[in-house]
C-alpha cells in the first residue's frame, strides 16, 4: 500500500472529507485527492508531520511501503497496554532518579538544594514548594535517616 492508499483509507475510516482533512492539514482538498490518487507522491516533511498528527499515527506509517497494517503505525495512546506500560516505566525511573537525588543532596549547598527540589517537583507534575520549609523538611528526613542508621 502506497502513501496514498494509506491517506485515503485513514481518511474515509475515520470519516473525514477531501475538505476537512485538507485544512485539517493545510492544503486545498484538491491537494488530498492528489496525494490518494498518487499525482503527487512527494510529499513535504511538515505535511507528512501533519498527517501523522491528525491521524494519530507514526510519519513513517506514509514513507514505509513495507509497514501495512495501521496498527503497527499508531502512537501508544491509541493502544492502552502499551501506553500502561510506557506509564510504569516512567513512574518506576522519575521514582529511581528522585531517589537518586536525594541521595546526592545529603551534603549539598542551599543553591543545590533548591534546584533539586525544582527536579523532583517537575518530575511529579507539580509546582515546586517555598524552598525553605521543602529544605527544612529534606534536612531532616536525612537527619532521622543518619540517625536511624547509626542508632
Amino acid at each position: 500500500m502506497n502513501a496514498g492508499e494509506k491517506i485515503k483509507a485513514l481518511r474515509t475510516d475515520r470519516g473525514y472529507t477531501l475538505e476537512e482533512l485538507g485544512k485539517k492539514v493545510g492544503v486545498g482538498k484538491s491537494t488530498v485527492r492528489k496525494w490518494e490518487t498518487g499525482l503527487i507522491s512527494n510529499m513535504g516533511r511538515d505535511k507528512i508531520a501533519k498527517l501523522s498528527e491528525v491521524f494519530n499515527v507514526s510519519p513513517d506509517y506514509f514513507v514505509n511501503d513495507d509497514i501495512e497494517d495501521v496498527e503497527q503505525a499508531l502512537l501508544p495512546e491509541d493502544n492502552p497496554e502499551i501506553m500502561e506500560l510506557f506509564m510504569d516505566s516512567v513512574e518506576y525511573l522519575q521514582n529511581r532518579l528522585i531517589r537518586t537525588i536525594l541521595f546526592m543532596i545529603r551534603d549539598a549547598t542551599d543553591e543545590q538544594l533548591s534546584q533539586y527540589i525544582r527536579i523532583i517537583a517537575a518530575l511529579q507534575g507539580r509546582e515546586p514548594p517555598a524552598f525553605k520549609e521543602q529544605a527544612d523538611d529534606i534536612r531532616a528526613k536525612l537527619s532521622d535517616e543518619k540517625r536511624g542508621r547509626n542508632g
